[in-house]
């Protein structure tokens, strides 16, 4: 049975925050920025694992995060808005990096190619539906994830 997912999009003010994924060979996108995301354990529900993903990744936990739904491989997607003080009790655990972008800063890192550059659902998201992400960055509303999730952006490992 594959593997599952989840993945939030976490916003503060109109940024997104995003991880620089380790260089490590064996993950994919190294070296890349990312979003929040990790694999649901046997056990756990969608949500128990983004908890867990936040815990382990960043040492922190978000007050309020909103289900969005699946994506075509099952990957359970979130939104969550933060606080200034949240953002103060980032501590990474996981990555080499971690900022806040606005949507300009996103576009830049778009049209890097390779490392340094945007990685997995986000570098999809960015290519094919920049407007959802952009709105919910500027606006804070839900981001269509069907319109993000599109044959075009089809994961690659």
């Amino acid at each position: 049975m594959a593997k599952r997912g989840a993945a939030v999009l976490i916003r503060y003010g109109r940024d997104m925050f995003l991880l620089l994924r380790d260089d490590k060979p064996d993950i994919s996108f190294p070296l890349h920025w990312a979003v929040l995301a990790g694999v649901v354990e046997e056990g756990e529900s969608d949500d128990q694992a983004i908890d867990r993903e936040l815990r382990e990744e960043v040492g922190t936990q978000v007050d309020e995060k909103e289900f969005i739904g699946h994506d075509s491989r099952g990957t359970a997607w979130y939104i969550a808005t933060v606080s200034g003080q949240q953002v103060a009790n980032i501590r990474r655990g996981e990555g080499c990096g971690h900022a806040f972008f606005s949507f300009e800063g996103l576009k830049s890192l778009a049209r890097l190619e390779g490392r340094g550059g945007l990685g997995g659902a986000i570098k999809r998201f960015m290519q094919n539906a920049p407007d959802q992400i952009e709105k919910f960055l500027r606006y804070g509303p839900k981001p269509d994830l069907k319109r993000m999730d599109t044959e075009a952006m089809k994961w690659v490992k």
